[in-house]
């Protein structure tokens, strides 16, 4: 128990750290950037591992020893997840991510009961249901803040594609500068 709390905080903490880092950075570096530091450093230890542990055996029969088209397409998909979720967490959030996976480990499991004939128990009734309303809940919030912004945004916006050319039009002959404000949305 005491194991899976700490990986529980280490993830957390790793997750809105990384959120933190490629939101608020002041290099602003590309996600692709961010990776590539990341993936740098998993190659520095995995160098350092491979040098104490299978050094012989490397020697003996290469680096890349038992690798067959399914473990090629294996490392290819991790790559290919690292770049979605870091491209999640650039353009969502840290929260959406931890959604996005329970969902995923629901969905999966519910596809797993007609292909593999995986039996669903009690407590995965009872993670699914809490899954599904935090989801609900998250989305539900998240709807009445961005409400309150799109009603901004219809009061302001032209209600007509003649007002909209009006509007464009008056930006262009006074520089960028609107002569009359916007019609309000009736």
């Amino acid at each position: 128990l005491i194991a899976v709390l700490i990986c529980c905080v280490t993830s957390s903490f790793s997750g809105v750290y990384f959120e933190f880092v490629l939101k608020k950075s002041p290099t602003q570096l590309s996600v692709h950037c961010r990776n590539f530091h990341l993936a740098s450093w998993s190659l520095i230890l995995a160098i350092i591992h491979i040098l104490s542990h299978d050094l012989e055996q490397v020697k003996q029969y290469g680096v890349f020893h038992g690798f067959d088209i399914l473990v090629v397409l294996v490392v290819i998909m991790q790559g290919v997840t690292g770049f979605v979720v870091s491209m999640m967490i650039k353009y969502a959030d840290n929260v959406l991510k931890g959604f996005a996976i329970a969902i995923a480990a629901v969905l999966a499991t519910l596809v797993s009961v007609p292909l593999f004939g995986a039996s669903i128990s009690g407590s995965f009734v009872v993670g699914a249901s809490i899954v599904a309303c935090a989801v609900k809940m998250y989305s539900y919030y998240d709807g009445k803040k961005s409400n309150k912004s799109v009603e901004v945004v219809a009061k302001t916006a032209p209600t007509t594609v003649v007002e909209e050319k009006d509007e464009m039009l008056g930006l262009l002959e006074k520089g960028g500068v609107v002569s009359t404000p916007s019609k309000e949305v009736r």
